[in-house]
């Protein structure tokens, strides 16, 4: 979680002040998050999903799939989806 922030960043080519401007937070927060000192709010969650383009699940570091499927695309609903994306990342035991 804490390396998808700044690798997510570095790839977008956005300083820490510019993404921390983008969630509505310092750049200190933006540095704390990277560094594992705090966590984002739900809501800013949200917010770097949106900027970065990926999902809850990649942020967080429960898939690895930056772009996980669509419910548009699909036809799932978004809990479907999720279920999904927790039976791929399961071992076959």
């Amino acid at each position: 979680f804490v390396n998808r922030i700044k690798e997510l960043r570095q790839n977008a080519k956005l300083s820490q002040k510019k993404l921390g401007a983008l969630v509505g937070v310092n750049q200190t927060a933006v540095s704390q998050w990277e560094r594992g000192i705090t966590s984002p709010k739900y809501a800013q969650i949200q917010n770097l999903c949106k900027i970065f383009q990926v999902s809850d699940a990649y942020l967080l570091g429960i898939v690895d799939k930056i772009k996980p499927l669509t419910s548009q695309a699909s036809g799932l609903t978004e809990k479907q989806i999720k279920i999904l994306e927790m039976m791929d990342q399961m071992t076959p035991e």
